[in-house]
């Protein structure tokens, strides 16, 4: 878990961070104790970025995109600060952007979907846990149909929340229109594979798989802790 701290008054800003870090180079979660998360955002101006979550964009450490874009932006200095932060998000966009593959942005998405899926299904499987331990304590017993149909009930229950949720996010600014149904098209085959060997314990009735896609698509196209409740980005200061 990311602490970061920004301290104000009507002369100074002071911004703090802890140094453990989440990177993800090979699909796969691991953690550093010592690292740094605050960077100067220019080399003339008094401007710093933090960075939370995930170490890496497209498993290009964000360390070293913040000091390109330094490099890149030299001695150019903005009136506001959310200028730098607009500028910085267009240079991630159009310049770091450019030097990734569509195979890349793909097998992104694809760890992405991944991770979204995990998350649906570790809630639905704590909710059981959780039922369950309730029943037991109480003196209750399950019979095995009746726990496969409380958990039919809990599946429902979980993927409309994530549904919901994932309905009232918008996509990320500058993010094609089609994109929606560009990644249900890309990612069609990739998705059922990683969805059927997920959920390979859980019955998904009519409906079902169709809005976990949809949840998981929008946490690669929109903001992806709003959808799953993990957060992995930046901010400036």
């Amino acid at each position: 878990m990311t602490a970061e701290i920004a301290i104000m008054n009507l002369q100074a800003v002071a911004l703090a961070a802890d140094s453990a870090i989440t990177t993800y180079p090979d699909g796969n979660q691991k953690i550093f104790s010592s690292a740094n998360k605050l960077f100067a955002l220019s080399e003339v101006a008094s401007v710093g970025i933090l960075v939370y979550g995930n170490a890496s964009f497209m498993s290009i450490p964000w360390e070293t995109i913040v000091k390109e874009y330094r490099r890149n932006l030299g001695r150019k200095t903005f009136a506001y600060l959310h200028e730098y932060s607009a500028d910085f998000c267009r240079f991630v966009a159009e310049e770091i952007g450019s030097r990734i593959s569509e195979q890349q942005q793909l097998d992104h998405a694809k760890r992405l979907a991944v991770h979204v899926f995990a998350e649906i299904r570790d809630e639905i499987q704590q909710r059981m846990k959780n039922k369950i331990s309730q029943a037991i304590s109480g003196g209750d017993v399950i019979k095995w149909d009746e726990v496969r149909q409380l958990e039919d009930a809990i599946t429902v229950e979980v993927v409309n929340e994530y549904h919901s949720r994932a309905k009232k996010v918008n996509l990320i600014e500058g993010t094609p229109k089609d994109f929606e149904k560009t990644m249900r098209n890309k990612l069609g085959k990739s998705l059922k594979a990683a969805r059927t060997s997920m959920f390979s314990q859980q019955r998904l009735q009519r409906g079902l798989p169709k809005k976990i896609n949809y949840i998981a698509i929008k946490a690669i196209g929109g903001l992806f802790d709003k959808v799953v409740g993990h957060p992995s980005g930046l901010t400036s200061g």
